[in-house]
């Protein structure tokens, strides 16, 4: 079953030791009731950052240079916390709709992922059949073809939230 999720953005801005200044959700009540530090606990119940990685910390973009906006996938009930302690500065946490959080995740978030992956040892012996000059085989062929299941050049399912949702078998839900 299909866990439903609300997307959360947040403003992420630089502590003076130039590390990021996350808020902590582990002061949230459902987090801390659990038991968990807040990252084992969206391992396990929700999806963890998805960083604005055309603009942040060193380039202007849509936050100021030494800030950027990242995005955290939660349950209602831990996002209703979470928007309600992290609403005003610094954070500014605010909700997304399922269509911003997917603009978010494939032009923001995913945009420097690569579109496809490779397994470099599968690639490695079709290249050496290729320079020996054997031909290759049917199994060869559907290695070099994306769309297809044999291992070897593969289409990086992350790279579009469309089919990463699927794969991790998520909705972004609107908050309710």
């Amino acid at each position: 079953m299909a866990r439903d999720l609300v997307a959360v953005r947040v403003t992420i801005g630089l502590r003076p030791n130039g590390e990021a200044d996350h808020p902590d959700l582990n002061l949230l009540p459902t987090i801390a009731a659990s038991g968990m530090d807040w990252s084992r606990y969206i391992d396990q119940i929700g999806i963890g950052w998805v960083y604005d990685v055309t603009a942040g910390h060193q380039e202007p973009g849509d936050t100021p240079v030494g800030q950027q906006h990242g995005v955290i996938l939660l349950p209602a009930a831990v996002a209703d916390e979470a928007l309600a302690a992290f609403a005003g500065a610094p954070y500014e946490a605010v909700a997304l709709t399922p269509p911003q959080f997917r603009n978010f995740h494939d032009d923001k978030g995913a945009v420097r992922l690569p579109a496809e992956k490779g397994d470099q040892e599968v690639l490695a012996r079709i290249k050496a059949k290729r320079d020996a000059g054997t031909t290759l085989s049917q199994d060869d062929l559907n290695a070099l073809d994306p769309t297809h299941r044999e291992p070897g050049i593969r289409r990086n399912r992350k790279r579009r939230w469309n089919t990463r949702s699927t794969d991790e078998d998520v909705n972004v839900i609107v908050k309710p």
